[in-house]
């Protein structure tokens, strides 16, 4: 972890997710993915009482990365800041389609803003990414690889990418493929238009996730 050359807040940090100098953290193993979960949970502790602690990574050009080795950013913002990140409904009927892998949802929500996007959600909810286990930790880092990997592979090696970790009560993992250009009206009306059923993105997960032997899907 080192802090940030070019900072837009008092706390602002660059996670630094892998020692090799890769293009991609699709190359990294699981077990990477896991220590750098646990680099965000302990930050995420370290800096909760000094505000709304953003965690979010930026994987190529076009999802605003200014550096090609990946890297994550963690930055602490005033409490009175809104964050504009859509929140998870409450009733499950109103995820959309999802599955269970260990303790997390596998989530395509109908309310999906950009195409194949997917969601990560905890079973147990109610809760901030601090209180995350050691158990969620393990089986996240392994859901954030596959879905990760699977998505790459569904846009053909090609895959700018944002991901962030929602700051607050009833929090997930949000990542977003970045092949989308935004048009006139969603600019202007901040309305997004998603040109891709969730339905289809979902189909594509679950034909590839099941591939594997580490896991299974129930």
């Amino acid at each position: 972890v080192k802090k940030n050359k070019f900072p837009f807040s008092a706390i602002h940090d660059v996670v630094i997710l892998t020692p090799e100098h890769i293009k991609s953290i699709t190359q990294m193993p699981s077990s990477q993915f896991k220590l750098c979960l646990d680099t965000f949970l302990n930050r995420y502790n370290t800096y909760k009482k000094k505000g709304t602690v953003c965690i979010f990574g930026n994987m190529g050009d076009k999802a605003g990365a200014s550096i090609e080795h990946p890297h994550a950013q963690i930055a602490v913002i005033p409490d009175d800041k809104d964050i504009h990140s859509p929140k998870l409904e409450r009733d499950v009927k109103y995820w959309g389609e999802h599955f269970t892998v260990g303790e997390f949802q596998v989530v395509t929500p109908p309310y999906s803003q950009w195409p194949d996007e997917v969601w990560i959600v905890p079973l147990e909810r109610d809760r901030t990414f601090g209180q995350i286990t050691n158990k969620e930790v393990e089986s996240l880092s392994f859901v954030w690889s596959r879905i990760t990997k699977i998505l790459e592979l569904r846009h053909s090696g090609r895959f700018p990418h944002n991901f962030y970790i929602y700051p607050y009560k009833d929090w997930y993992m949000r990542i977003i493929p970045r092949d989308k250009v935004l048009g006139g009206f969603e600019m202007e009306t901040g309305i997004y238009v998603n040109t891709q059923d969730p339905h289809d993105t979902m189909q594509f997960i679950k034909e590839h996730f099941a591939e594997t032997e580490e896991k299974k899907i129930r």
